[in-house]
């Protein structure tokens, strides 16, 4: 149940989500309850997000999006919709890591390393292994990558670029200059440029990376949202906190991320500053009816007419 109001006499009114309810708790039954003194309540930990789950990371995409195609990763399962339609489910032998998108192609990478591409229709065109202990799965103009445990490895159709690096867990690429910006154990924090840069370590270690243009990032930490501005490699702490370990960026100053575990909010960067967008200027759509379940937020992405997945 959740607080909705209360009375001048005191008593509660509660909103219960299991039968979309409303119910009034009185002043005198709330009298009666057992008290607990302030001194003797322990204070609950802070919710810290894990950089890693059991199939890899945990920001690793599930949800990726090109034009009206949405591609949705469920165990073994490749979904394909075009918006609201679905259009095919591809099946894989292993479980799938993550997957991405670029114009006319989808790509899921499985938890033995190795890499399918598709068409939008859900045709394959390719499967080639990458690496041992793949952890995420991202793209940047040309080339889809690949995260594990030990290196990094880019996959274009005519080469293949490894990134050495141990203990990468997010990358995301930035869509003006096709930098990278790397997420690692430890606070270490790393760019690529054509060639790796190490980046001076920050307080606290980024779990999920989000392209926002011009060379600036996203960065989700344990506890706290940042900014990183590759010109000026540091983590400025945006005054947020992230519930999930999941972002969605447009690459246009614009972030989506998870002010709970069911609920999220969309920011616009102005200023090196986060400012909310308004309710009516978020559009949501949705696969199937609601239930009474509590929703838990896997997954997000931006579809190009400015909706989230």
């Amino acid at each position: 149940p959740h607080l909705v109001a209360c009375t001048n006499a005191g008593d509660l009114v509660l909103h219960v989500d299991r039968d979309h309810q409303l119910a009034c708790v009185s002043a005198a039954r709330l009298a009666a309850l057992p008290k607990i003194a302030d001194a003797d309540l322990t204070a609950p930990a802070r919710h810290q997000l894990r950089l890693l789950d059991d199939l890899g990371a945990s920001s690793r995409p599930i949800v990726a999006t090109t034009g009206s195609s949405i591609a949705i990763a469920l165990g073994r399962e490749l979904r394909v919709h075009d918006l609201d339609a679905p259009r095919t489910v591809v099946g894989h032998v292993r479980p799938i890591v993550g997957i991405a998108a670029r114009p006319q192609q989808l790509a899921a990478l499985d938890d033995a390393g190795v890499l399918h591409t598709y068409t939008l229709e859900g045709d394959l065109v390719a499967s080639r292994p990458t690496l041992a202990a793949p952890r995420s799965l991202a793209t940047d103009r040309s080339a889809w990558i690949v995260v594990g445990a030990d290196r990094i490895v880019r996959v274009e159709d005519a080469q293949t670029t490894m990134i050495e690096i141990v203990g990468a867990a997010a990358v995301a690429a930035d869509p003006d200059s096709g930098e990278l910006s790397i997420a690692c154990e430890d606070r270490r924090p790393a760019c690529w440029t054509g060639e790796l840069r190490d980046l001076p370590p920050t307080i606290e270690r980024a779990v999920a990376v989000a392209p926002l243009g011009n060379r600036r990032f996203a960065c989700a930490g344990a506890l706290n949202l940042y900014l990183l501005d590759l010109a000026m490699p540091e983590l400025v702490e945006l005054g947020l906190r992230g519930h999930r370990p999941h972002l969605a960026a447009t690459g246009a100053g614009r972030v989506a991320i998870c002010t709970a575990a069911g609920s999220l909010q969309v920011y616009d960067l102005a200023n090196n500053a986060l400012v909310a967008v308004e309710k009516g200027g978020v559009y949501y759509s949705s696969y199937g009816a609601p239930d009474h379940r509590e929703i838990t937020i896997h997954g997000l992405a931006f579809v190009e007419d400015g909706r989230l997945v």
